[in-house]
C-alpha cells in the first residue's frame, strides 16, 4: 500500500484551510478598513482606474492594497522597489562573489498577502497571467511560482496606479515579442561568429 495519495490529499486540503482562514482574515480586514475610510472611497473611484481588470486581483484584494498603501505611491522610486517593499523580490546574499542564498524576506504585509492569494487563484486561468503561472510552477514548483506571479502583478499594480492607465494584456505579448527578437539577433550573432548562417524555418514546414 503506497499511502502518498492520501498524504498528498491531505496536505491539499490544510493548505485550502490554510487560504480560506486567510482570505477571510483579508476580507474581515478590508470591511473594517474601508467602513474608516468609506468618504474617500468614492473619491478614489473617480481619480483611479479600475484595479480589478487586473488578472488575480479582485474587489477585496483592491481594497486590501488601496488601504494597507494607498493610491500614492510616489514614494517608491519605481516598481521594483514596490515590489522588493512587499518581500517579493529575492534578496540575494553574496560572499566572495558567490550567492549563498536568494530568497524573498519574510515581510508582514496585507497587501502581499491579498498579492500571493491573487495569484494563486490564476492557476488555471487563461490568458499570460495564467500561462505564466503555469510555466513558472514547472520550472520552479508552486510556491515560488505563486510570489513570481505575485511580483508580476505587484509590478503592473504600480504601472496602473502611477500612470492611471488601464490594464492591457497586449503589453506582455510586445514584450514577449521584443524578447524573441532580441533572441534572434544574439543568436545569428552567434552563428556568425562561428561562421554560420541562420535560416529561418516557415511555420507550416516546422510543424
Amino acid at each position: 500500500m503506497n499511502p502518498a495519495p492520501d498524504a498528498d490529499s491531505a496536505q491539499r486540503r490544510r493548505e485550502r484551510a490554510r487560504n480560506s482562514k486567510a482570505y477571510e482574515a483579508l476580507c474581515l480586514s478590508a470591511s473594517r478598513q474601508r467602513s474608516r475610510l468609506r468618504p474617500s472611497w468614492a473619491a478614489l473611484s473617480h481619480r483611479c482606474v479600475d484595479l480589478t481588470d487586473i488578472p488575480g486581483v479582485s474587489a477585496v484584494t483592491a481594497q486590501v492594497i488601496l488601504t494597507e498603501i494607498g493610491p500614492d505611491l510616489r514614494r517608491f522610486r519605481h516598481a521594483s522597489a514596490f515590489a522588493s517593499w512587499l518581500g517579493l523580490c529575492p534578496e540575494n546574499r553574496v560572499s566572495g562573489g558567490k550567492v549563498l542564498s536568494c530568497k524573498t524576506r519574510k515581510v508582514k504585509s496585507r497587501a502581499a498577502l491579498a498579492l500571493r492569494l491573487g495569484a494563486n487563484s490564476l492557476s488555471r486561468a487563461k490568458g499570460y497571467f495564467g500561462e505564466f503561472f503555469r510555466r513558472m510552477r514547472a520550472k520552479l514548483g508552486t510556491a515560488q511560482a505563486i510570489t513570481a506571479t505575485a511580483h508580476k502583478i505587484a509590478r503592473v499594480l504600480y504601472h496602473v496606479l502611477r500612470t492611471k492607465e488601464p490594464y492591457a494584456e497586449t503589453v506582455f505579448h510586445k514584450c514577449d515579442e521584443h524578447a524573441r527578437r532580441r533572441a534572434e539577433m544574439r543568436l545569428r550573432k552567434q552563428a556568425a561568429l562561428l561562421g554560420f548562417q541562420i535560416i529561418p524555418v516557415p511555420a507550416d514546414s516546422a510543424t
